[in-house]
């Protein structure tokens, strides 16, 4: 009888410690996502609040005008996405206010090596097109011009993801720092693999 709730007792526990080191898992991938997060946003705010002396010399010199607002022009010539090591991960086209992410076919990254959705979908992407839903919900933009996005995948293998409605320079520079972090840690993860 006794060895029964024992055993039972210990069963208990090995679940117990499986689910325990499987939150860790979790927990420390989240961190890790957090990590990057923060050091883009801190890249992103020392961008924003640094300002050379020369532009504010030219500001002072010159008197206040109405700037005219940036021409969006079809690039030609893509952004290329490198590794540390130079490798191509992908490259960036951006058409007016579309950008376009076409993946490196020799390197065919898989769509499962994380951080892709965990992190470039789940916490990038998703909560702009929720955020660009609620401002449609609210009527504060129409809904023609919310962000969207197309991922395009064959066999597993990533191939395009399509982003639409990037007016706003910041979102622009959010997301390339995003998948250029993303596409490097998987590139990482897939060479330790291979």
């Amino acid at each position: 009888m006794t060895s029964e709730k024992e055993e039972l007792d210990v069963k208990k526990l090995v679940e117990l410690k499986e689910w325990i080191d499987k939150r860790v898992g979790e927990l420390k991938g989240e961190i890790e996502i957090l990590s990057a997060l923060s050091s883009m946003l801190s890249m992103v705010i020392a961008e924003k609040s640094f300002q050379p002396a020369s532009t504010l010399a030219r500001e002072q010199a010159t008197p206040e005008q109405p700037k005219p607002k940036p021409v969006q022009v079809e690039q030609a010539r893509g952004i290329p996405i490198r590794s540390s090591d130079g490798t191509l991960l992908a490259m960036i086209y951006r058409e007016d206010t579309r950008m376009r992410i076409v993946f490196s076919r020799e390197l065919a990254l898989r769509e499962d090596i994380q951080p892709f959705r965990a992190f470039l979908i789940r916490k990038v992407l998703e909560p702009i097109t929720s955020q660009d839903l609620e401002a449609v919900s609210r009527g504060r933009i129409p809904p023609d011009r919310a962000f969207n996005y197309e991922l395009k995948v064959e066999e597993g293998v990533l191939r395009e993801l399509i982003l639409n409605n990037l007016y706003d320079t910041a979102r622009i520079r959010d997301i390339q720092s995003a998948v250029r972090w993303t596409l490097e840690r998987m590139y990482e993860r897939a060479k330790k693999a291979g």
